[in-house]
Order: structure tokens, then C-alpha cells, then sequence
């Protein structure tokens, strides 16, 4: 579960339920995070740096432990580069690295990033560098400032973003979106404070438009269906707003919704 912030959202951070024994382990990750004892890897990224430990790096990420395995450039230096990357981005990732967590107070940063931009980047990050946990951790706090904020102008420069660096394929904000934009159609579609702001995004980007516009024509029938891996039963969800769900059958246990989008079926 994430932490609620002072606006009583899911902040980006996580309440890990952790057995007695393994507490001096998760602490002594979180204090490491900002020493650079027993550091053996430097990330470089835009005039940035952050030494960092390749057990720990490479123990969440199958792109880390390619990269600091074998006769690579990386390994051998013992740096890696991510130049291509945003340094406030980069910095996320590693915090949730040793934290579980990408939080953190950015409001002091002269390259401060929007809560909700930056939830949709750590999303892309680790899509990239393959840290399925931060992806689902991004979905579920982004899901609640969509819900929270969808009137403003930074939920529309939020649309934009998603369907601008998000693969096609990793389709989990853009549902988030248009559900958003699918209930509260009427507001959004009048000359309200956030109009502009959304009207443009819409004349804008084709994909977005269209997306909303079959989401609307279905509105009154909408249902997915989804397909247990477990028992291989079929079963409908409506307008689905909760964190997750379990299987009918009672054969798999509590997931979230992040989780059944690879198990929906079409009907």
C-alpha cells in the first residue's frame, strides 16, 4: 500500500509489510541509499552522479545485471551511463531501489517535476529498465491524483505525456485517462477552468481523441473481461475503480488491477 500524503492521496511511497527479522536489512538498505559505503557501481546521468551498491540494483533489475554481467564496457568501469534519462527521474528510480518508494521532497529542486508528470516518468523508467514492482507502484499512485486532479491543467499536460513517452503496447495510464476523462465527460467538455488546457490535448493528439471517443460510445455497456490464470475461468468487471480484485472461483488470490490487464480477454 502507499502512504497518504497531506492532500490525503497515495503519496509515492510504500508500507511494506516486512517479517521482524528482515527490519535491520530494510533499514540498512534505506541508510545506504545516501552513503557510499561499500559502493562498488557509479550512474552518471547529466552531470549527476550517485554511487550505488550492483547487488541490490542488480537483484531488481534484469537490464542492471545484464549490464554489470559479462565483458561490457559497464562492468569493467564499473559506470553506467544514462545520459538519455531525466537526472530528478534517474534519482527516483535509485531511491525506490533501496527505499521501495520514489517520494521524496521535490519542491526545493530547481528541476522540480510534477507529482503526476513525475509518476508517469518513473512509470517509463521502469518500463525501460525492467522493475515491473515500480511500474505497478506508479499505476496505483497515478491512479489517485487522475481521479483527485482531473480538472486541472496539469491532468491535461499529464495526457500528454502519457501518449507522447509511454509505449502503445504498456496501455495502463492511458485506460487510467480515459476512464477519467469518461466520467466526468460533462465537466471537461464545458467551458470550465481547465477547458483550454483539455480541448487542445484532444485536437491535438489522435490516439487520445479516438481512445475517448470509443470509451464514450460504450459507456453504458462497459465491461472487460479477464481470464483467470489460474483456473482459466472467464469473468466480467464494470467501471472497475478499486486497486484490485479477486478471481470469482476464490483460486487466486487478491491482485491488483495493474496485474489483470495482462489476463484481459476480448469477448
Amino acid at each position: 500500500m502507499a502512504g497518504d500524503d497531506k492532500d490525503g492521496l497515495k503519496s509515492a511511497s510504500t508500507i511494506l509489510d516486512v517479517p521482524s527479522p528482515l527490519l535491520p536489512l530494510i533499514a540498512g538498505m534505506k541508510r545506504v541509499f545516501a552513503s557510499t559505503e561499500h559502493a562498488d557501481l557509479t550512474i552518471t546521468c547529466k552531470g549527476r552522479e550517485w554511487e550505488v551498491h550492483k547487488v541490490l540494483l542488480c537483484a531488481q533489475s534484469e537490464w542492471f545485471q545484464k549490464a554489470c554481467a559479462g565483458p561490457f564496457k559497464e562492468a569493467e568501469e564499473k559506470k553506467i551511463k544514462l545520459d538519455d534519462d531525466d537526472p530528478e527521474v534517474v534519482n527516483a528510480m535509485l531511491h525506490y531501489l533501496y527505499n521501495f518508494d520514489y517520494g521524496g521532497d521535490y519542491d526545493n529542486s530547481p528541476d522540480r517535476i510534477a507529482p503526476i508528470m513525475l509518476d508517469i516518468r518513473v512509470f517509463a523508467i521502469a518500463d525501460k529498465y525492467l522493475i515491473t514492482p515500480l511500474k505497478e507502484l506508479a499505476v496505483e499512485v497515478f491512479t489517485e491524483r487522475a481521479a483527485a486532479g482531473w480538472g486541472t491543467d496539469e491532468f491535461a499536460a499529464a495526457i500528454s505525456e502519457i501518449y507522447s513517452i509511454i509505449p502503445e503496447h504498456e496501455d495502463h495510464m492511458r485506460r487510467i485517462v480515459v476512464r477519467a476523462v469518461q466520467e466526468h465527460a460533462t465537466e471537461l467538455f464545458s467551458e470550465g477552468p481547465s477547458y483550454a488546457s483539455f480541448n487542445s490535448v484532444m485536437r491535438q493528439i489522435a490516439d487520445f481523441g479516438a481512445d475517448v471517443s470509443q470509451a464514450l460510445a460504450r459507456r453504458s455497456t462497459m465491461v472487460t473481461w479477464y481470464c483467470c490464470p489460474t483456473c482459466s475461468s472467464t469473468f466480467a468487471m464494470g467501471d472497475y475503480e478499486g486497486v484490485g480484485f479477486d478471481c470469482p472461483m476464490r483460486c487466486c488470490s487478491f491482485r491488483t488491477v495493474f496485474w489483470w490487464t495482462d489476463h484481459v480477454v476480448e469477448k
